[in-house]
């Protein structure tokens, strides 16, 4: 029987690459030696967003359940989750580790961009602008900009430097500097649409 894959993603460092499949299982193959290694359920639901941390031994998955997951990636069997994120209210599609921060992002059908803390496994804002499923998310590798791209028909440019400057940006010392809520820690700088360049109202 072939399974139907809904996301995948490679190790940073090991041989392994990590597929979710739609029947809400997880399997880890060896791509060198060209072997299933591991297998284990992770979500009631497909498993849409797969995504290693590119220095830490973390796995994060994401599901129709709307459950984001973080499991340890230590070796290459793994089969219990360190721990859940709870907050999105539809599938999640997308989800992406800041290389610089201890930060994942996550983001599907409900439109909106969640930025958590894995460290202290908590909601650090909720990004929404987005009237539609998010598809894909990237972040600049020196600046403080978040790029989305959604079924709307529009790509996002989002500045979030005001939630860098409110958190730690060293990974082993994170701490709230200030309250997260009653600002904007990520606002919208520019919107694309239909090969459009405009500057944000917000």
């Amino acid at each position: 029987k072939v399974e139907k894959v809904r996301g995948v993603c490679l190790h940073p460092s090991q041989p392994w690459l990590a597929a979710g499949l739609a029947t809400g299982r997880l399997q880890v193959w060896d791509y060198v030696q060209s072997q299933q290694r591991a297998e284990w359920q992770a979500h009631a639901g497909p498993v849409r967003a797969v995504c290693y941390h590119p220095s830490q031994p973390l796995l994060a998955t994401g599901g129709d359940d709307t459950r984001v997951r973080i499991w340890e990636a230590n070796t290459i069997e793994v089969t219990r989750a360190k721990f859940s994120l709870v907050g999105h209210s539809d599938y999640v599609r997308v989800l992406l580790f800041s290389p610089l921060h201890p930060w994942l992002l996550s983001a599907g059908d409900d439109g909106i961009i969640a930025v958590w803390n894995w460290q202290s496994r908590s909601m650090l804002c909720s990004v929404s602008g987005h009237t539609h499923w998010v598809t894909s998310l990237a972040l600049h590798p020196s600046l403080d900009y978040l790029l989305s791209s959604s079924l709307d028909g529009t790509v996002r440019l989002w500045d979030y430097s005001a939630l860098r400057h409110r958190t730690s940006t060293t990974l082993g010392t994170h701490q709230v500097v200030d309250t997260l809520f009653g600002a904007l820690d990520v606002v919208t700088e520019y919107i694309w649409e239909g090969f459009q360049i405009g500057r944000a109202h917000v």
